[in-house]
């Protein structure tokens, strides 16, 4: 069993959960560790008053017992009583802990007005000071939650409470512009986007299973009234789409100037196919590089598993299979016993040495197998560009698209018709994201036979080679339109020609507007060649020998993303859409090309 399973697997031995039960068995190892010894004291609707007046809804699991015990609280917009909270909140109590579960303002029991993303670091402040003077707590506070609860653990720690003391997070976006959950460099993520707008639109969380995603349905022009085609009328989804540059609205939203102010350690959890991936990555070096102690920045630990976005979060189904691929019997790993020997050392001080474990740990998809590493991205890691080739005739898997490492000279330019009108679609099936969009490594082949898709393969690799950090495609296009979208997707190829997306959201997309940043709309002159740099969610997997690496190049994939309408109007209010011939360039002077990740192999000891 390698290293990095054991450190999961360390207390599989002692927690067993089984039918709702969890049961104490004798402990593998001599380390400390929380026993189950408490009977637990459920309290539902206790009142917590914000500074403003507001007062908040918690749920909250405690020993039956006299004392003070250290709290651990979740901020959560999708109920606090839900069946998966009330697992974890049994199982902490049982182990000395106080389990708050709290509703997000304006949200389920909750007083105030629910607004997304702007309410979230005072509360979370009056929150966990409000958890430390209770005379159940020793003053000692963790929070822990997964996406829209791991943005309210950031938040809260950006204002720094003093009894704040540690975060464990899973899956949280950084910032609702700039990272994939709301919008990716001026294209709205629309599937997941507006999935999530629906779905709490309101006090509680609405049935999204009662609505027709089908893609005729997201087709609805313009966007910004999307909202009212599916019979509802959503202020937070019309601000959003108020707001097509990364404006103020925008940055007093995000964490990213919060990270200076944090200084408690924390862990970030993600997965490869995790749509929360790169605000997750960008929440962990942000701190690593400038969070507001040495504790803070020295004690920032970062896990990148197989999966998708809940991945193995606590209280929900595990798997270790998604599409076609199953990563193997040792891909999942043990969050319950991980946690709590995190908040075990934390809250309670307990010497379990999990401080002292390597920082970084990664599942490199391919080999199926954990790794430690003490950094990422990597250090070791050499950014190597594979070049596009072709006479001219890249279109679909069929055509003469090739890729090496050889840069180009003189060769024709590839080009494709992109209408708006018949976007290339993203492709459904698997457990999918809400909307049921594929978050699934899945065969691409079906788009890669179209002819606004070019192809370029590599030849068949001789040997093992490995691709773990963040990948980027430098494009040199052109295009007929004063505004237009370029996509990019990282595949790979296996023997018998089944053709998987490598990364999750499955392509990296920019807005030709926003080429030299989002703060800022610059239409394009039509026909002028410019060069596009375009940021696909990193990866780690080794492409194995026999395999070929494959980079696709499009205009659209909806409706995971929305369709650029080519006219360089406002993209969310206007209808007008025009077809685009979009030219891409791959000669002396315009190397278009992937830059790969290369990671050495490490030499046997």
């Amino acid at each position: 069993m390698s290293r990095i399973n054991a450190v999961f697997q360390l207390m599989i031995a002692l927690v067993v959960f089984s039918g709702g039960i969890l049961q104490a068995q004798e402990s593998p190892t001599p380390e400390k560790i929380s026993q189950p010894d408490y009977a637990v004291l459920y309290e539902a609707g206790l009142k917590v008053p914000m500074r403003d007046g507001v007062v908040l809804s918690a749920d909250l699991w405690r020993p039956k017992a006299e004392g003070r015990f250290p709290v651990i609280l979740l901020r959560t917009p999708y109920s606090n009583n839900s069946p998966s909270e009330d697992k974890v909140g049994r199982f902490y109590a049982a182990r000395g802990f106080v389990y708050v579960a709290q509703d997000c303002r304006g949200r389920y029991d909750s007083g105030g007005h629910w607004q997304p993303q702007t309410a979230e670091g005072n509360d979370g402040y009056d929150t966990v000071e409000w958890c430390a003077s209770q005379p159940w707590s020793s003053g000692q506070v963790g929070m822990r939650g997964l996406s829209y609860m791991g943005y309210t653990q950031w938040e809260a720690a950006g204002a720094a409470p003093p009894h704040l003391v540690c975060l464990f997070v899973y899956g949280s976006p950084s910032d609702f512009f700039l990272d994939i959950c709301s919008h990716m460099l001026g294209t709205l993520y629309l599937m997941d986007s507006f999935t999530w707008a629906v779905m709490v639109d309101s006090r509680t969380n609405q049935d999204i299973s009662l609505y027709d995603w089908g893609n005729e349905s997201l087709s609805h022009l313009p966007l910004i009234s999307l909202d009212e085609s599916f019979g509802r009328n959503i202020p937070h989804w019309k601000q959003w789409l108020s707001h097509p540059v990364y404006d103020d609205y925008w940055s007093s939203q995000g964490l990213r100037d919060l990270y200076r102010n944090v200084v408690v350690p924390a862990v970030s959890v993600t997965g490869w196919f995790d749509d929360c991936q790169m605000g997750s990555l960008a929440n962990y070096a942000g701190v690593v590089a400038g969070g507001g102690s040495a504790l803070a920045r020295e004690n920032q630990h970062l896990i990148i598993g197989y999966w998708q976005h809940r991945g193995p979060y606590p209280g929900y189904v595990e798997y270790t299979s998604m599409g076609d691929m199953d990563f193997g019997p040792e891909a999942a790993p043990d969050m319950w016993s991980f946690e709590l020997r995190w908040f075990d050392h934390w809250l309670k001080g307990y010497d379990n040495g999990v401080d002292r474990e390597p920082k970084v740990r990664l599942f490199i998809m391919g080999e199926n197998r954990w790794r430690e590493e003490n950094e990422w991205p990597l250090a070791r890691t050499q950014f190597t560009p594979y070049y596009f080739h072709s006479g001219g005739g890249a279109n679909t898997l069929r055509g003469d698209g090739k890729l090496d490492s050889v840069l180009p000279t003189g060769e024709q330019p590839d080009s494709y018709a992109y209408d708006p009108a018949d976007p290339v679609l993203s492709l459904r099936g698997g457990k999918g994201a809400r909307g049921g969009i594929s978050a699934d490594p899945i065969d691409q082949r079906p788009n890669e036979e179209r002819q606004d898709v070019l192809v370029y393969t590599s030849g068949v690799l001789t040997a093992d080679l490995e691709v773990t950090g963040p990948v980027k495609v430098i494009l040199y296009a052109a295009s007929s339109a004063r505004d237009t979208d370029f996509c990019a997707k990282l595949v790979d190829v296996h023997p018998d020609g089944s053709a998987y997306n490598v990364c999750y959201p499955a392509i990296g997309i920019l807005s030709a507007r926003f080429r030299n940043g989002a703060d800022k709309a610059e239409l394009i002159e039509p026909g002028a060649v410019y060069r596009y740099e375009i940021t696909l969610p990193p990866t780690g997997i080794v492409f194995r020998k026999g395999h070929r690496i494959r980079v696709e190049v499009s205009s659209s994939d909806f409706p995971l993303y929305h369709r650029n309408l080519n006219t360089g109007l406002d993209p969310y209010t206007s209808t007008e859409m025009v077809v685009a011939k979009q030219t891409v360039y791959h000669d002396a002077e315009h190397p278009s090309h992937v830059l790969l990740p290369l990671i050495p192999k490490l030499k046997e000891k």
